[in-house]
């Protein structure tokens, strides 16, 4: 064959090919180029620059088949597993901060970006796809940060908490308490934010862990008998609340009556600022169990659950002996049962009483609806535990699943720009309903409260008009419905006749789009808004767009 025996440095090149990858086999030919037999050498050179390009770039895995040419150790090798090699690499890449562009610093320490508000920052992380928990270059859903804000304790960074979160200092250590201070739920109207109103302010006293505790604090019920809507009576449990600002009804009792709910933009907020949505408010007429001879005229907010029975136990009533006489409100206020209302301040101020009896920590007092109880009652069997008595927020499944998802979106409006913010004012200055009852509308020119000139729009719409009669002419039906539709904008007061003749009006072009399969409107007109004038503006160009009351699919 003509070559040289002395190294072998072909059959050695050959042995090593056919253990290389298809990949490297190919690279290889491709830069040597020559249809002469590669030396042993130039493989191993090509070989060593491959091994090092793949340690600069990524890690390289090698598995190493082990072959024994000794037919005694055959088995041994066999039993052994291959050998992995792992060649790593460790690259800095030290790049610019993400709005500065100038030094390299992280950019909870950037200037220009602590210079900014919690929105525009939020803003600003979202648009470069920086994850609102770390600041870093990653999904949200991708952070294995265990911080959290420390204002509120939500999964954002502390420099993108903004006033709008209720919490605004730092939680503190949960530890058990001898006494919980239940905090007062608001009903916030998210229209008109100011808006508070204070609800079911209550304090429940915490038992020490593994200590019986033979009281149970009494909260004041009642049972009233209150009026559906076929004017028949029901008797409902109420709590009687004087530290609540509205009244509540469960909407099971809502619905048990046949009340109608009005639907409001409302929340109740309890402890933790958790938010309770309000499904609406109605009006109810309740008497005293015992009489009818007095009413009383209730507003109440529609709510899908209030708490858990009460008492949170069985109370020992036989150890009440000065109880034995009285008219109460509740006669078995020490069995556990719903409550189906609270009867706030409101209402509180008109049926309290002067008389009041005392013993042993549990007081009555006389109201309207019988004697009401408050304070401390002995218990039939030791209380283990104590219920917390506040708002109730049953979160099912699907809730709590939409809300993982929603983690990342922190509750921020979109800031409107300064021609959308002039749409929004010319919208609420100029729209009116008529005495017919219709909405009128103006429209929203950029240059309010002047309003724009055209000239000689009335040149292209003539053209445009005479091409539609033209076509009209050869389509003696579809004239019929044109000239039908077009009557129906004048009987309904859509169009009229101009008054005036004014030139440097725009004058509105249309025609008519044709849809045969249709089952209810096969002809429909359409008028452009588009056209120019001479001085090439449109009626489009002079208006204002306004705000986008849509997301984009992208978000």
């Amino acid at each position: 064959m003509g070559y040289p025996v002395d190294q072998w440095s072909f059959i050695l090149a050959q042995m090593l090919f056919k253990r290389l990858d298809i990949n490297l086999v190919t690279r290889f030919e491709t830069q040597h180029g020559s249809t002469e037999m590669p030396s042993f050498n130039e493989l191993m050179n090509f070989l060593k620059k491959q091994c090092v390009a793949y340690e600069s770039i990524t890690v390289s895995t090698r598995t190493n088949k082990v072959k024994s040419v000794n037919d005694s150790n055959v088995n041994n090798f066999q039993s052994r597993p291959n050998k992995t090699t792992f060649c790593y690499n460790t690259v800095t890449n030290k790049r610019p901060c993400f709005f500065c562009k100038t030094e390299e610093h992280l950019i909870y320490r950037c200037p220009v970006f602590q210079n900014k508000t919690p929105k525009e920052r939020y803003y600003l992380c979202k648009q470069n796809k920086l994850c609102v928990n770390c600041l870093s270059n990653h999904p949200f859903k991708y952070c294995k940060s265990t911080s959290s804000c420390k204002y509120c304790n939500r999964k954002h960074h502390s420099l993108l908490h903004d006033n709008n979160f209720n919490t605004q200092s730092p939680p503190s250590d949960r530890k058990p308490l001898e006494t919980a201070h239940i905090s007062s739920p608001t009903i916030t109207n998210e229209e008109q934010p100011s808006a508070e109103v204070l609800s079911l302010c209550s304090i429940l006293r915490l038992p020490q862990p593994k200590v019986a505790q033979n009281t149970s604090v009494v909260l004041s019920t009642a049972i009233v008998n209150v009026k559906d809507k076929f004017n028949n009576f029901h008797n409902i449990r109420v709590l009687i609340d004087s530290g609540s600002q509205s009244n509540l009804l469960t909407a099971k009792c809502c619905k048990r009556l046949g009340l109608h709910a009005t639907k409001v933009c409302f929340s109740l907020k309890g402890v933790g600022s958790n938010a309770l949505k309000v499904l609406g408010r109605t009006q109810i007429l309740f008497f005293p169990h015992f009489t009818k001879d007095v009413s009383f005229h209730a507003e109440v907010l529609v709510v899908e659950n209030i708490t858990n029975s009460l008492p949170s136990c069985t109370i020992d009533h036989d150890a009440m002996p000065f109880l034995t006489d009285l008219p109460l409100a509740d006669e078995q206020f020490y069995i556990p049962r719903e409550i189906d209302g609270i009867i706030g301040s409101e209402i509180f101020g008109q049926i309290i009483g002067s008389n009041k009896i005392s013993e042993s920590g549990c007081t009555a007092l006389e109201t309207s609806l019988g004697y009401i109880l408050v304070g401390t009652a002995p218990v039939v069997q030791p209380l283990q535990y104590a219920q917390t008595f506040c708002v109730f927020e049953n979160t099912p499944s699907e809730t709590m699943i939409k809300r993982f998802f929603e983690l990342e979106d922190i509750n921020f409006g979109n800031p409107l720009s300064s021609e959308e913010e002039k749409c929004e004012n010319i919208y609420h200055k100029l729209t009116y309903r008529s005495e017919s009852g219709r909405y009128v509308v103006s429209l929203p020119f950029k240059h309010y409260p002047c309003e724009p000139t055209f000239v000689n729009s009335k040149i292209p719409a003539l053209r445009r008009f005479f091409s539609l009669e033209k076509r009209l002419m050869n389509n003696i039906e579809l004239k019929k419905q044109y000239c039908n539709f077009m009557r129906d904008y004048l009987n309904n007061n859509f169009m009229e006749l101009a008054a005036t003749k004014n030139d440097n009006a725009f004058f509105l072009p249309h025609h008519c789009v044709l849809k045969p399969q249709s089952t209810t409107t096969k002809i429909r007109v359409v008028f452009d808004a588009s056209t120019k004038d001479s001085n090439n503006i449109s009626l489009n160009d002079t208006l204002l767009i306004g705000s986008k009351l849509q997301k984009d699919i992208s978000k």
